[in-house]
């Protein structure tokens, strides 16, 4: 074979092997950007819908407690076991007005209190319960023989039915509030629900299980609206991984039973993640959040679904390689000088792209030649706005989702996500620097009230004024956000609780000052506490709650501290 022939069998194998491997890295870093970023889309999305249903436990949580504290506050122990007519009398207007009260919280389905039935040797409780109609009706009380734990609950329960009243003896056999399984009740097994409930104690005795209902059916429509994707959706375990909302497995199949070991090691070591594993289907890229009560919160999405952008990168990287190799072909029959710079050049580009460098630009009298090396700079150029475009748009995607993950979409303030992660930055710097800083809890009053009589629009442009009579009026360096329903918080660094007591107070004024129309007025109840030294930041929010919770009870539209630290109360 000539010298010549072999110089061009050499340059044309070399030419295509390069442009080959470069077309091969540009695939290799397009799988690696868009899975990146997809799954981290996901997580975020697990975590921002994850939250908003944690807020709501959240919210039921805290009212449960104080549910049970209201209870201990109003019982007399030794009166209510001596004299049968006053627990009675006691049982049919206190007991009934407190139950009912807590009964009709926005977040809950029912409120109950089951008295020990070997406090008075008899069984009594009151518990009522939402309609379809939107009143709250008393339910009939269960007798007497229903505590045994070895009643036959299973020949008269149906599927979903909490056998041997788990809900009652639970909270009582673990010393501590707990949330229940999902579980139908003996007066409407078709309804399930979940319930958050606590053993009451006073003087070491029990008085009995207080609880709180929650419908599950509004958390399975909140989940069967999370729109992810195309095909994607949203699906809901218990705490045993079994099927609680999916559009395809029931509550009678188990997780465990469709994926291998490790992916389930995995998911049941770690609170949250991203995980490939496939359903009986397609493969899917899942990410999940552990809630609040134990429940895992999943979001899936075929993963061939997710990939589709990247065949548009191949196609493009398939036709550079076509041209490329074309180009080489022709220039492998002109070895001058004034061939071999221009493709040297158009390597170099290859190079650039390849290694995700788009800061380069493509010679003018590159672009110009009217011959096939003009031809593959023109290509080269679209191609590389091509790709910077499609990059761009992946990482706009994710700025939006990182603001949408941090902020509540009604108000547009911050959401209680970011304002948990801003309070735990700034005690560090506290403890670090020695500085001081304070938190304001307020809760519009009568909220549920402006709800039923001007409609949850009305409701809504009133929380969306509220937050910008906050924003407007704190400094720069405060954060403030929606801590959930109808509540705010506001964290004011480097102050003490003098100076965001007064803060409060001109709130207060402000939002009781404001025109609401057609809401006639609106006002709110405000709770304060500064940081103490030893504080975690349960405490001082739980101070700042206690706060809040006085201001309610002493007539709202006010506003109320309590500095002490709550072992010293």
């Amino acid at each position: 074979m000539k010298i010549k022939t072999k110089v061009i069998v050499v340059f044309l194998v070399s030419s295509l092997g390069l442009v080959g491997i470069i077309g091969l890295i540009n695939i290799y870093q397009s799988n690696k950007i868009i899975r990146n970023e997809v799954e981290e889309k996901l997580f975020y999305l697990a975590q921002s819908h994850g939250n908003r249903i944690d807020q709501s436990l959240e919210k039921v949580n805290q009212m449960g407690n104080h549910f049970s504290t209201s209870i201990i506050n109003l019982t007399d122990l030794d009166r209510i076991q001596k004299d049968k007519e006053y627990f009675l009398n006691y049982k049919r207007n206190e007991m009934d007005n407190l139950v009912k009260n807590f009964a009709r919280l926005d977040d809950t389905f029912g409120a109950y209190f089951y008295f020990n039935p070997n406090l008075l040797g008899e069984a009594h409780d009151v518990w009522y319960r939402k309609t379809e109609t939107g009143t709250y009706k008393k339910q009939p009380e269960a007798p007497k023989e229903y505590y045994s734990r070895s009643y036959p609950w299973n020949h008269i329960q149906g599927k979903y039915s909490n056998v041997n009243m788990d809900w009652y003896y639970e909270p009582i056999d673990k010393g501590r509030a707990v949330w229940s399984d999902l579980y139908g009740d003996w007066v409407d097994d078709s309804v399930r629900t979940l319930s958050y409930t606590k053993a009451v104690y006073k003087d070491n005795t029990l008085l009995g299980v207080a609880g709180m209902d929650i419908n599950f059916n509004k958390i399975r429509k909140a989940i069967e609206k999370i729109e992810v994707y195309d095909n994607g959706y949203a699906f809901l375990l218990d705490k045993d991984y079994n099927f609680l909302v999916h559009p395809e497995y029931s509550k009678y199949e188990k997780l465990d039973n469709l994926v291998n070991e490790k992916v389930f090691k995995h998911l049941s070591e770690n609170k949250n993640g991203i995980l490939n594993y496939s359903l009986g289907g397609p493969k899917l890229v899942v990410a999940y959040t552990e809630l609040l009560n134990g429940w895992t919160l999943c979001v899936a999405v075929p993963r061939e679904e997710i990939f589709a952008e990247r065949f548009q990168l191949i196609y493009l990287i398939g036709g550079l390689i076509i041209i490329s190799g074309f180009i080489a072909l022709l220039l492998s029959h002109l070895l001058k000088d004034k061939i071999f710079n221009p493709v040297e050049k158009a390597v170099g580009y290859c190079q650039q792209v390849a290694e995700g460098d788009f800061s380069f630009t493509i010679d003018e009298n590159f672009l110009n030649r009217k011959d096939e090396v003009g031809d593959l700079a023109k290509g080269l150029k679209s191609i590389k706005a091509n790709l910077q475009d499609m990059i761009q748009d992946l990482k706009d995607k994710n700025q939006r989702l990182k603001k949408v993950s941090i902020i509540d979409q009604l108000t547009g303030i911050y959401n209680r996500r970011k304002l948990e992660s801003i309070l735990e930055e700034l005690r560090e710097q506290t403890l670090r620097y020695n500085k001081e800083f304070a938190i304001i809890i307020l809760d519009l009053d009568h909220f549920s009230d402006i709800n039923d009589n001007f409609g949850h629009l009305e409701g809504d442009h009133v929380l969306e004024k509220v937050a910008s009579l906050i924003q407007e009026n704190i400094r720069e360096v405060d954060s403030c956000g929606r801590w959930g329903g109808e509540e705010f918080l506001i964290i004011c660094p480097e102050v003490g609780l003098e100076d965001s007591y007064k803060l409060a107070t001109r709130l207060r004024k402000l939002i009781s000052e404001a025109d609401f129309s057609p809401v006639p007025k609106v006002t709110a109840s405000f709770g304060v506490a500064s940081y103490l030294k030893g504080d975690e930041i349960d405490t001082i929010i739980e101070r700042a709650d206690k706060g809040l919770y006085k201001a309610k009870e002493l007539g709202r539209n006010r506003e109320e501290t309590i500095q002490e630290k709550m072992g010293e109360l």
